[in-house]
Parts: structure tokens; sequence; C-alpha cells
């Protein structure tokens, strides 16, 4: 026989399936799909995320680092909603220029709502003495079923995914400010929302939050927004008048507004400032982490440099 009859010969045998052996069985994708009905899927997952702030020509650099944060830790953004306390025009189209930004307006609900004041005797100075916050949060609520809000002295340090399906799952996300409500209150505030009264007599000792960092749902529309909302076409509500215990200098505007409504309303507030662990629930599952995970607050100190490393353009897409 020819050498190449020999080799056709050898070829049609190797391609005749041998009688009496199994085939054989891929062990890369019985090891894919072992694998896959072994992993469960992360219950601290969600699709998109929303992220709202507020800012003016003062904290304009703050809010660049923060939004650098943001597009550093995390891909599926849907927005970041900036609400405009008084940035210039190239400010606003600045921030327009990045990834998934958008600036709004503040309802002005009130004449003084973005003028400046001088709320301690160290001379900090505060916008509408934060009589904006609960309206950046009603308008946002308007336009998201579910967003954070972040404070622009803040740095992002991780993903916080994990924060979001808490949020989406409980209703809400919120921190404790550290100290006690009753060391930031008012007397007017204490006779408004009845704080003597047996019933609600437990909110004075309890913590207070932080309203500069809170995972909000639409479901407290009704209960916990609009109520403080409403309140800020009065800005007698967030004057520090000196009455707190501690006198002037004291209270603490919008934050003691919001920690009064959230313990009224018993909603649940970590503890975790002061570097507590937080228990996380998603979907029946649990998870322990530390606010260090997501966050720090560094109020400007931070590296410019490594702001700008990050910061992403908007697409062809978003324009």
């Amino acid at each position: 026989m020819s050498m190449e009859g020999s080799f056709l010969m050898y070829l049609d045998k190797s391609l005749l399936k041998p009688k009496n052996r199994k085939r054989p069985k891929a062990p890369f994708f019985r090891g894919f799909w072992v694998l896959l009905l072994l992993t469960p899927l992360s219950t601290f997952a969600i699709e998109s995320l929303v992220f709202v702030t507020a800012s003016d020509t003062e904290h304009y650099l703050w809010t660049r680092n923060l939004v650098s944060g943001i597009h550093r830790y995390h891909e599926n953004i849907e927005e970041i909603a900036v609400f405009n306390l008084g940035l210039t025009d190239a400010e606003k189209n600045a921030l327009e220029e990045l990834a998934h930004v958008h600036v709004y307006e503040v309802e002005k609900t009130n004449p003084l709502i973005l003028e400046k004041f001088q709320v301690n005797a160290n001379g900090k100075i505060a916008r509408g003495l934060y009589s904006w916050k609960p309206v950046v949060l009603k308008e946002a609520a308007c336009l998201f079923p579910l967003f954070f809000y972040i404070d622009s002295g803040i740095t992002i340090t991780g993903d916080l995914t994990p924060l979001f399906a808490h949020t989406e799952d409980n209703g809400s996300f919120l921190i404790d400010c550290g100290h006690d409500i009753e060391r930031m209150t008012t007397k007017p505030l204490v006779g408004y929302f009845d704080l003597k009264n047996r019933d609600n007599a437990h909110v004075l000792k309890s913590r207070g939050i932080s309203a500069g960092f809170q995972g909000i749902t639409r479901s407290l529309y009704s209960t916990y927004i609009f109520p403080l909302y409403q309140m800020t076409s009065e800005i007698e509500f967030f004057t520090d008048d000196g009455s707190a215990p501690k006198g002037f200098g004291y209270a603490r505007h919008d934050q003691t507004l919001f920690s009064i409504k959230a313990r009224l309303l018993n909603l649940n507030v970590h503890k975790a400032l002061r570097g507590e662990p937080i228990t996380l629930r998603s979907k029946g599952e649990k998870k322990t982490v530390h606010l260090s995970d997501f966050i720090k607050i560094t109020r400007g100190n931070f590296d410019p440099q490594l702001v700008e490393k990050y910061l992403k353009k908007k697409s062809l897409t978003e324009l």
C-alpha cells in the first residue's frame, strides 16, 4: 500500500467513534456550572445609582473631588445631580462636562435661602442656614425613587452599592452625628415638636443624624421629606437664636430638624461615625461593614491631582 493510502486509512479510522466507550465530559464546563450553582448571586447589588449633592463657588473644588470619587468606584451610575447654591456659569459648565453630571437650580422657598449667614463665633458661613437642604431632597425625591444625598465635603473611598441595596430594601440609610439631639435644639423647636411630651421625650436624648449623608427612597416623601420641605418657607425654623443648651453656635439648623423628624418616625439610625460596625440588610442577607469602607469627611483636604486623574468626561451619547 502506498504511503498516501496508509495515511487516508489512518485518518478514516481516527474519525470512527470507539465502541463501548463513553464520551468524555469537558471538565472546564462541568466545573463552570458547578461553580455557578454553588456561588449565590450577591443580594447587595443594584441596577443603577443616583448621587445628589449641592454646591456653590466656595465648594466647587470639593464637588469635583466628590464626583471624582463617584467616578472612580462606580460603573453603573445613572446620574450625579448637583444643585446650584451659587456657582458661576463657568463652574456650572465645567461640571456639566463631567460624565453623568447634571446641574439643577434650587427652588427659592424663602427669600434668604441662598444668602450667607455667620453661624458661629468662629466665623463659619452657611448659605440660607442650610434651609436649602430639605428643598434639595424634595426635588431629588420627585426626580428619583432612590438616591444618596452626599455633602460636597465628603470623599468617596469605596463602592457604595451595598449601601444603595440596603436603602432600597429598608427605605433609608441614616448614620448618627456623634452627639445627642438636645445639644443642638433651640427652645422654639422643642416647643414646636412638643419634645417635652412623654411620648416624644426620648427624642432629645437620642443621637442626631448626619444630614450630609443620607440614603433616601421615595417611600419617605410624605412623612420625612415633604414636612421638612414645608418648613423651609420660614427660615426661623433654621435660625440659631442662642437658646440651645450651650448657647449660640451649637444649634445645627437643618441637622436638628432632620434628626428630630427621623427620631419621631423611629427611622433606623446606624451608630457609625466613631467606627462602630454597621449591619446592612438586603433580601434576607446580612453584611457587616464600617463607614470608612465607603467615605471619609475631608472638607477640602484632598489631592487635586488625584481628583483630576479619576474624573471622566461625558461620552458622545450623553452630550
